[in-house]
């Protein structure tokens, strides 16, 4: 990929965080740090979904700035914490509904859940309110990034999230507003059930990049496989049936198969981007996907698969946080296209193979506890429909809730329903 100005890194980012609605047309604040001691920064009374690099401003160590526009009034608290601290490269400051909800209630979000997601996330602080753009608000967001915070909420206001570059500053909040949706629509279902520190560890250490041997591959007679690939990632992701940067969908081409890179945002990437793996190892130069060994696996024990998803789309997360029964068997589409879910512990989620073996042409969904949903079928087109349909029905389910009793349909509607498709 061609190296992005660090003014195009924040006009890109800054669109996106709009258009995920994480924020609003003039909420929200972004910076990176430059290499003379200052740093670029998003500017004030800019509409934030069409910010171009021209707008960005640049301010000096010494906080001067010479630019046709200013910088927005919340500059002070991104040089306060640069600073402070000298890892810290780049901010996020947005306004997403979800961890809006947890400032305004000032409720701790617990983050001993899904480490798919808690392993982009880091140390969470929070801030007691603050006027926004106020001298004590950059002091006390200052001194609470240098406790060692990745991230705070503040009270009553938003979330900042840091980063050694902008992506993973973004990932930050993505996985953390991910984090707060499923606790939110979890706890409609009932009691969430956390996982404890030590098999929060496990899971975290097995997550750590893996080394592959180098193979060769020839990207060009891919293309068609790849530009397929992407586009069905990026559809996933634009109805947020990925989980934000902790799920992915591989699938197979020529003798091994195609997955997105680790951490990289799906909206920008590029069919050059995904990364051919085979049982030898790892396309040149590319860091596949956390969960590759997983797909891999799966391909290996089931020559008809030729598509997976390991994804954490919101409500059917909620599921997987609580002992509530996902129910199937309510509507004739769910029926046919899901067929039948099975419920793993997350024990159970450590072993590649016991998943592998839980997954079948009649049983295409996983559902691991604390963890993940995994989906399969024969085609990306195909998984894409039973994500599609497996969130949706969890949406709908959990609505159900606030409404009445479920009626399910009878044993005969599903012999009728079995009888006519088959």
């Amino acid at each position: 990929m061609i190296k992005q100005s660090q003014a195009e890194q924040l006009a890109a980012i800054s669109n996106q965080i709009y258009r995920k609605q994480l924020t609003t047309s003039s909420g929200g604040n972004l910076s990176i740090r430059d290499e003379c001691g200052g740093l670029w920064i998003t500017p004030k009374k800019i509409d934030k979904g069409c910010l171009l690099p021209e707008h960005m401003v640049h301010i000096a160590a010494d906080g001067s700035f010479n630019s046709v526009y200013s910088p927005t009034s919340e500059w002070p608290f991104h040089s306060a914490v640069m600073q402070t601290r000298p890892d810290i490269c780049a901010l996020v400051h947005a306004h997403p509904i979800s961890l809006v909800a947890f400032a305004i209630t000032r409720t701790k979000l617990p983050l001993n859940q899904f480490p798919l997601l808690r392993c982009y996330v880091g140390k969470l602080g929070y801030i007691a309110y603050a006027t926004p753009g106020s001298k004590k608000l950059s002091k006390i967001v200052a001194q609470e990034f240098a406790t060692g915070c990745d991230m705070v909420i503040l009270e009553n206001h938003g979330v900042i999230t840091s980063g050694t570059n902008l992506n993973e500053a973004y990932n930050r909040l993505r996985a953390l507003e991910h984090l707060a949706e499923i606790y939110i629509a979890a706890t409609r279902l009932g009691n969430l059930e956390y996982l404890t520190v030590r098999l929060m560890a496990q899971a975290l250490s097995m997550q750590m990049p893996q080394k592959f041997e180098s193979v060769s591959c020839d990207i060009s007679s891919q293309y068609i496989k790849r530009q397929e690939l992407l586009a069905y990632l990026q559809r996933a992701e634009s109805r947020g049936l990925l989980g934000s940067p902790g799920g992915t969908i591989s699938s197979r081409c020529d003798n091994g198969f195609l997955i997105a890179s680790e951490g990289m945002d799906i909206d920008g990437m590029q069919p050059n981007d995904l990364v051919y793996i085979t049982s030898d190892g790892c396309q040149l130069n590319k860091i596949p996907h956390a969960t590759v060994e997983l797909h891999k696996k799966i391909y290996e024990l089931h020559p008809n698969i030729n598509a997976i998803a390991i994804v954490l789309p919101v409500n059917l997360m909620a599921f997987a946080a609580t002992n509530t029964a996902y129910e199937i068997h309510t509507n004739p589409e769910s029926f046919i296209i899901l067929k039948s879910i099975t419920n793993l512990s997350f024990d159970e989620g450590f072993d590649n193979t016991r998943i592998a073996n839980a997954i079948s042409e009649d049983r295409p969904i996983a559902l691991i506890k604390n963890s993940s949903a995994v989906v399969c079928g024969n085609s990306p087109f195909m998984v894409l429909d039973r994500l599609e349909v497996a969130e949706t029905v969890a949406a709908t389910l959990i609505q159900a809730k606030v409404i009445g009793d479920i009626t399910r349909l009878s044993q005969a509607d599903l012999i009728e329903i079995s009888k006519t498709y088959g």
